[in-house]
């Protein structure tokens, strides 16, 4: 495996990606439902846009996509894409221990699965 410095970019854009989608949950599990009507559909995205936490979760993915196209730039796509299946770990702890999802002998057995495959694409 290559030199953990040299990884910095891969692993930020990871761990960005995934705090983003994990802001993300919690607003959205605050604001309710979305409605019906179009026109409160929109009331409801334009609040959304300007809730503080989503605009965090939004400059969170923009980094993260910088930080991964310097990636890029450092590695093989062929090498740095599987590292994003790690998401997979990131969200299922995260959904477990911050939102009380389930978790099941099935989830936790394919993202082992997933782990174990990029460790080996990683050797």
């Amino acid at each position: 495996m290559k030199n953990i410095n040299t990884h910095f970019y891969l692993f930020s854009a990871i761990f960005l990606a995934g705090l983003s989608q994990i802001i993300i949950r919690w607003q959205m599990t605050r604001v309710g439902l979305l409605p019906t009507i179009l026109s409160q559909k929109i009331y409801f995205f334009l609040g959304l846009l300007l809730n503080p936490w989503i605009v965090v979760a939004i400059i969170s993915t923009l980094i993260s996509a910088l930080c991964w196209l310097v990636t890029l730039t450092k590695f093989e796509l062929s090498y740095a894409y599987p590292f994003t299946s790690v998401l997979y770990l990131y969200m299922l702890l995260a959904g477990y221990f911050l939102f009380g999802d389930l978790l099941t002998v099935k989830k936790i057995m394919g993202t082992l699965v997933i782990v174990f495959g990029v460790y080996l694409v990683a050797t």
